[in-house]
Parts: structure tokens; sequence; C-alpha cells
């Protein structure tokens, strides 16, 4: 038997693992089986995706501090490292 799909929050919280590979298969599956049936969560990894790819092409000098604060805080409130 199937351990159940976690919730959109419990999702939201291990993104940024699930992007890294950092979660443990069993763990990262449940992800995968709630990504698949939840369009909502599903286009927010999208969003965190071209986000993470778009400020990964900045160069630091071209951020302004303000930014750079603003960034790491919404990374910690959406799970995420900063």
């Amino acid at each position: 038997m199937e351990p159940p799909s976690p919730t959109c929050r419990e999702v939201l919280a291990l993104l940024t693992e699930y992007m890294d590979g950092a979660l443990a298969p069993e763990i990262a599956a449940g992800l995968t089986r709630h990504l698949e049936g939840c369009a909502a969560c599903a286009r927010f990894l999208d969003s965190l995706k071209t986000t993470r790819t778009a400020v990964s092409r900045l160069r630091c000098d071209q951020v302004p501090d303000e930014v750079h604060e603003r960034l790491r805080a919404f990374l910690r409130a959406a799970g995420g490292a900063a």
C-alpha cells in the first residue's frame, strides 16, 4: 500500500529540496504523485524553477541590496534556503 500523498503545505515546504534531489526516494515519490495531481502546486514549482534560473543568471553587483533582502525573505517564507 502506498503512503498517502502529502498536502499542498507539505509539498511547498519541500520543493527546494525536491528540485535539488535532496529528498529520500519515498518522499520524492510522494511529492511527484502530488504534483501530478495538483495543478496549483505544479504551477508553483514551475514558477520556482523559472525564478531560480533567472536569479542564477544575475550578477550580484547588478542586484540592489534591498532586492537581495526581499528575495531572501521570500525564499525563507517559501521554505527555501537563503
